[in-house]
């Protein structure tokens, strides 16, 4: 499972991706269209939790 995480440092925050084999440093626009990307999945994914339970 890959990972997406912020670092503060001497000079400000950096951004790096880490796909389980490497970790490679990204953009802040990268990180964020991948923390977006995972935060609308677990809504479609409990939305559709939802319906399935209220279908039974």
């Amino acid at each position: 499972m890959s990972k997406v995480y912020q670092k503060l440092g001497l000079f400000g925050k950096t951004y790096w991706y880490d796909d389980g084999l490497f970790v490679k440093k990204i953009t802040k626009q990268q990180y964020d269209e991948i923390v977006i990307k995972s935060q609308v999945a677990k809504e479609l994914s409990r939305q559709q939790d939802r319906s399935a339970r209220n279908a039974k």
